[in-house]
C-alpha cells in the first residue's frame, strides 16, 4: 500500500489508515452450523442475530461505529423460504438497532451445513483510529463492560431457560462509544472465546501479565439463579466465551455511568494469576470442545 493507505491487521479488526481521515475499521467472521450454532436448539432468527452480533462486537472492541455489513450465505438445499426470511430478519433487526445498513450479499446453494460469512466496516470513534490489544500498561486496572458467564450456560446445559439466556447477547457498541468519549482506554478487545484465553491474547500483545480477582467477576442475577453451582458460573465466566462484552485496561476507573466492572490489575509478571494462583488460559475455541 502507498503511504496514504496503511493497513494494520494485528487485532480483531483491520485498520485501514487513510491520510486525510482516521480511516476504516474492517472485520469478517464465519458462522458454521454445528460449530457456532445448533438448529435443533437455535431458531433461524437467532442464528441471523448471532451473525450480526459477532461482527458488530468486533467493531465495538476496536472502538468503531458500524457503517455497514455484507453477508454471504452458503445454504443447504433443504432450507425453506420462511427459514431464510427469518434468518434475514434476525440479521437485519440487530443491524437496525445501530442504524447499520446491510450493504449487500450473496447466496449459494450446495450440500452440507449452513454457513454465514459476514464482513463489517466501521468508522473509528476516536481521532486516533482503532483501539488495539497492545497498549496495556503496568498498573492499569482491568475492566469488563458487562456480566460474564451468562451465554456459556446455554451450551453447557441447553435447557430452554438457559438457552434463552445465551441469546441475550448483544454488541457493546454504546459502551465502546462511551469509553472512546472518556478517552482513557489503553487496550481493548471483546470476549468471544472466554475471559482467560482472550485476556492472554491481550497480555501477549502488550508484553505484560495480569492478576484477576475471582470475587470481582460480574454475573447477572438470572445467570446466578440458573447456574447449578457457584463453581459452574465461575468457570463459565472464566472460560465459557460468547459474552461479547468489552475487556479493556485503563489507568483510571471508568465513570460509574458506563457500567463497567473492575476485575483485576495489569502487572509485570507474565501470564495470568487468579486470586494469587497461576492459571493456564483456557476457553471455548468454537471447535466443539472446551479447552
Amino acid at each position: 500500500m502507498d503511504a496514504g493507505h496503511e493497513l494494520d491487521t494485528s487485532d480483531d479488526c483491520a485498520w485501514l489508515a487513510l491520510s486525510e481521515r482516521p480511516g476504516l475499521i474492517l472485520t469478517t467472521d464465519a458462522l458454521v452450523e454445528g460449530l457456532h450454532f445448533d438448529l435443533a436448539l437455535d431458531s433461524f432468527a437467532q442464528v441471523g442475530e448471532q451473525a450480526a452480533v459477532v461482527n458488530l462486537s468486533d467493531l465495538a472492541s476496536s472502538g468503531a461505529w458500524p457503517l455497514g455489513l455484507l453477508w454471504s450465505l452458503s445454504l443447504p438445499p433443504s432450507i425453506r423460504e420462511e427459514e431464510l426470511r427469518a434468518m434475514s430478519e434476525g440479521f437485519g433487526r440487530r443491524c437496525a438497532e445501530f442504524d447499520a445498513p446491510v450493504l449487500g450479499g450473496n447466496i449459494c446453494i450446495r450440500p452440507g451445513a449452513l454457513e454465514l460469512h459476514v464482513s463489517a466496516l466501521g468508522a473509528p470513534l476516536s481521532d486516533q483510529g482503532r483501539i488495539g490489544r497492545s497498549g496495556a500498561q503496568l498498573g492499569d486496572g482491568l475492566y469488563v463492560s458487562g456480566a460474564l458467564g451468562s451465554r456459556a450456560l446455554g451450551y453447557l446445559d441447553p435447557s430452554p431457560a438457559r438457552r434463552a439466556l445465551r441469546h441475550q447477547w448483544r454488541p457493546h457498541l454504546r459502551e465502546a462509544e462511551g469509553l472512546c468519549r472518556w478517552g482513557q482506554v489503553n487496550a481493548m478487545m471483546d470476549i468471544s472465546d472466554g475471559l482467560l484465553i482472550d485476556l492472554s491474547r491481550l497480555l501477549t500483545a502488550s508484553g505484560v501479565g495480569a492478576e484477576l480477582s475471582r470475587e470481582a467477576l460480574p454475573h447477572c442475577a438470572e445467570a446466578q439463579r440458573l447456574a447449578h453451582s457457584a463453581d459452574e458460573l465461575s468457570e463459565a465466566a472464566l472460560s465459557g466465551g460468547e459474552d461479547y462484552v468489552l475487556l479493556f485496561t485503563s489507568p483510571s476507573r471508568p465513570p460509574a455511568a458506563l457500567g463497567c466492572a473492575w476485575i483485576g490489575q495489569i502487572v509485570s509478571t507474565e501470564g495470568i494469576s487468579l486470586n494469587g494462583e497461576r492459571v493456564t488460559p483456557r476457553g471455548y475455541l468454537h471447535s466443539g470442545a472446551l479447552n
